[in-house]
């Protein structure tokens, strides 16, 4: 019966995501779509400044260093979606298309960029011959740009000279009032198979030439990793995980745990407690206490990033065993039901597998449960 009911808890939640995702859908007119296009063609001049600033000869350490961290942080001069987007490696003159590709975070593209690239007053890196895909609407209004790259400089060390590359940026579009926001979610090697869009040209607007937009990116550095694999904007993936909790009616309750990330910030966690303490030959009763959960999770950004909060809600099937040790033999009585859980916590992802977290939660029947784990991702 509860393996019954705890099934189609699961279904009922991934329904409730999906309906969520839906809901988050915005529809767009045509001339919104074209406005997202321009703008974002444009976008990729931001992203060429920034190349071209870093690989001036004139700014101190310090400069470069903040120079490096407000292009991806929460400041007024930021085009990259978060410290998590994927840009595959073109500084390296050996890489030159989807065939061999490098994965790079941007904050450790932007360092080799610094460090491997030479130095010259003149701007050196050009973009140019840009193409819009169509406007794309799902968790995110997003779309991509396809360009061509050119590297006029030389690598430090390699001696190959630099090649025009083929590239491709996914630009996330958010609504500002009348103004729409864009920042970087990932640059590719342009994959033929992949952004079929640019052998079709089938844009939902005549391409119009765009005007460099001329803006001060100024931004800092390395902070190793919080890493996405996927190049895409998001792919639902697994995570596992261990937790070492101390519950207020009992004493310690490790756990494990499984979680499925349906979307960046909504994901369904499944639980398993053990309560030590339980075990305990009180007053010459020996009692066993263990809880399955399942739970529904929303994550929220912090400004302190990348710190990350999240609000949780599901319920738990709680199960305690209570066995009375007496001369005349042990009998046991135990009792099952079900209960509601409330919480929150908060993780800090120190790379793109490892999640430290921290977890309090409350269930209706009078307990509170908090401790901290760690979570492993599982992606492709």
């Amino acid at each position: 019966m509860f393996l019954i009911l705890f099934s189609r808890l699961i279904i009922t939640l991934l329904f409730l995501c999906t309906v969520v995702q839906l809901q988050a859908q915005e529809k767009l007119t045509k001339r919104e779509k074209e406005i997202i296009q321009y703008d974002a063609k444009a976008f990729i001049n931001e992203f060429e400044l920034l190349l071209n600033t870093l690989a001036s000869p004139d700014l101190s350490r310090l400069e470069r260093d903040e120079i490096i961290q407000n292009s991806y942080e929460n400041t007024a001069n930021q085009i990259f979606k978060d410290a998590e987007v994927i840009i595959e490696d073109d500084i390296n003159p050996e890489n030159i298309n989807a065939v061999k590709v490098k994965d790079m975070t941007v904050d450790r593209y932007l360092k080799d960029l610094d460090l491997f690239y030479s130095k010259d007053k003149v701007p050196t890196i050009n973009f140019f011959d840009s193409l819009a895909s169509k406007v794309k609407v799902k968790e995110y209004i997003y779309l991509e740009v396809y360009f061509k790259s050119f590297f006029r400089g030389e690598h430090s060390v390699s001696a190959k000279p630099y090649e025009p590359t083929e590239r491709v940026a996914t630009i996330i579009a958010n609504r500002q009032g009348n103004i729409w926001q864009m920042k970087i979610a990932s640059v590719v090697f342009y994959d033929p198979k992949v952004h079929t869009f640019v052998r079709d040209r089938q844009g939902e607007i005549e391409e119009v030439p765009t005007e460099k937009i001329e803006t001060n990116v100024v931004a800092k550095e390395d902070t190793t990793g919080i890493i996405a694999n996927d190049k895409r904007l998001f792919m639902p993936y697994w995570e596992v995980g261990v937790f070492l909790g101390v519950a207020s009616n009992t004493g310690l309750a490790p756990g494990l745990r499984i979680r499925y990330n349906v979307q960046e910030k909504l994901g369904v966690q499944a639980g398993f407690h053990y309560f030590i303490k339980g075990e305990n030959n009180v007053n010459g009763i020996l009692t066993n206490q263990n809880a399955l959960e399942i739970e529904l999770n929303a994550t929220y950004d912090l400004p302190l990033a990348p710190i990350k909060a999240y609000i949780l809600a599901g319920i738990n099937f709680m199960n305690i065993e209570a066995t009375a040790v007496l001369d005349s033999g042990s009998p046991s009585l135990s009792n099952s039901h079900f209960g509601l859980n409330i919480g929150m916590g908060a993780s800090y992802p120190i790379n793109d597998r490892l999640t430290p977290f921290l977890e309090a939660k409350y269930t209706i029947d009078n307990q509170l449960l908090a401790g901290l784990g760690l979570r492993y991702a599982i992606r492709k």
